[in-house]
């Protein structure tokens, strides 16, 4: 009788060990196919975030402090005759910046920008600005880093 006993305890080891190892091989199958779907998810963000960053428009000034202009930036002040028209206009507002801090100075040309712009340079920022197909308000920031930069440079010249 111990034969008997032993048989299907025999048996049935083998097969709950086998029941184990079948188990083990679904669900490492299934961990396998969920990895390679996510993997293709991932793919389909990153391409889809490509194409939203490839419709997002240029800027032409690129945060940080002191504020810069991007490459684009200087395509737009080349576009605007910024240069001369900060060299033509910074001694004139010396004056009001002379004892500022250049947080300041560059607040001052963000309010010039804004406000105090003569009908020549507000015309070539529209046209520039349609030329490029982007808003005045994405184009008048170059000639306020323009204009900061000009005024500071002017400032220093004046220390030395």
């Amino acid at each position: 009788m111990a034969e008997w006993l032993d048989t299907p305890l025999i048996v049935m080891a083998v097969l709950a060990v086998g029941g184990l190892f079948w188990k083990a091989a679904r669900w490492t199958a299934k961990v396998d196919s969920d990895r390679n779907a996510f993997g293709k998810m991932l793919a389909t963000i990153q391409d889809d975030i490509k194409k939203i960053l490839g419709r997002l428009p240029p800027t032409a000034v690129e945060s940080g402090s002191p504020l810069r202009l991007t490459d684009f930036g200087r395509v737009l002040a080349e576009d605007l005759g910024a240069d001369a028209w900060a060299d033509a206009t910074a001694p004139g507002l010396m004056e009001q910046v002379r004892d500022k801090e250049p947080f300041e100075v560059d607040d001052f040309c963000e309010n010039y920008v804004a406000s105090d712009l003569d009908a020549a340079m507000r015309r070539r920022v529209a046209v520039t600005a349609f030329d490029h197909g982007m808003s005045r308000d994405r184009v008048a920031p170059v000639l306020r880093v323009v204009l900061r930069d000009k005024l500071l440079s002017l400032m220093a010249a004046g220390r030395k």
